[in-house]
């Protein structure tokens, strides 16, 4: 989920910007005010703050990079990861 997105087609980026939302299949959710994903080679990446709840963490950090399946995600220059106790 995005406000908006912008779709490169000479480069097979699709640029999403304001509010984005990414929640995987297994309940991940990944927040930021931009984000790109690169058709072509699957890839999701940015350069700007994230936030990545996974299972019982949250993670900040100042970008991301994953595959499209979110089996490789890594959080860029993390500020701070929380547990959360429910």
């Amino acid at each position: 989920i995005a406000d908006y997105a912008i779709s490169y087609s000479k480069t097979n980026i699709i640029d999403l910007q304001g509010n984005v939302v990414v929640t995987t299949h297994d309940g991940n959710v990944l927040t930021s005010d931009q984000l790109y994903f690169d058709r072509k080679k699957e890839w999701i990446f940015t350069n700007v703050p994230v936030t990545f709840k996974s299972g019982q963490d949250i993670i900040h950090g100042n970008g991301f990079d994953s595959n499209r399946n979110f089996t490789n995600a890594e959080v860029l220059e993390v500020t701070g990861i929380f547990t959360v106790e429910e």
